[in-house]
Order: C-alpha cells, then sequence, then structure tokens
C-alpha cells in the first residue's frame, strides 16, 4: 500500500505500508498488476491530479508498459 503516511491498519489487514509526503504520494494514485506469468494479461491505472479534485488518469493493458510503471514506483517510491 503507498500513499501519506496518515493512516494505520489494524494488524489483521497484513499491508506492507510505502509512506511518504512528497508530491507522488500526495498528486497520484495508481492500480498495477504484474503477473507472474509474462504472458498473463497486465494492468496498470495512472492517476494524476492536476488541480484539486481533477485528474489525468489512464488504463493500460500493454505488458511493457505496464512493467515500466511497476519498475518507476519500486525504484522511486
Amino acid at each position: 500500500m503507498y500513499g501519506i503516511p496518515d493512516w494505520t491498519p489494524p494488524p489483521e489487514y497484513e499491508l506492507t505500508i510505502h509512506g511518504g509526503w512528497g508530491q507522488e504520494f500526495r498528486d497520484s494514485w495508481f492500480v498495477v498488476f504484474v503477473p507472474d506469468t509474462p504472458s498473463a494479461p497486465h494492468t496498470a491505472l495512472l492517476a494524476i491530479e492536476d488541480e484539486p479534485n481533477t485528474w489525468d488518469a489512464f488504463w493500460t493493458y500493454d505488458p511493457d508498459t505496464v512493467r515500466e510503471i511497476n519498475r518507476y514506483i519500486e525504484r522511486e517510491l
């Protein structure tokens, strides 16, 4: 789970938390699925807040793009 660290989940949620106060934590959200099997469907949604309550977002099912988004999240967040 990625986000601003302003909430502590109950222990039964069994989550790994990645928190930060930087702009990417405050102004974006995403859902990324990279399957264990490379030939299986890949999916990502990336949303960026352009102004308060106004989001620019896109879905992608392109495996290369999904893996690129996932690598960025792993490296930068």
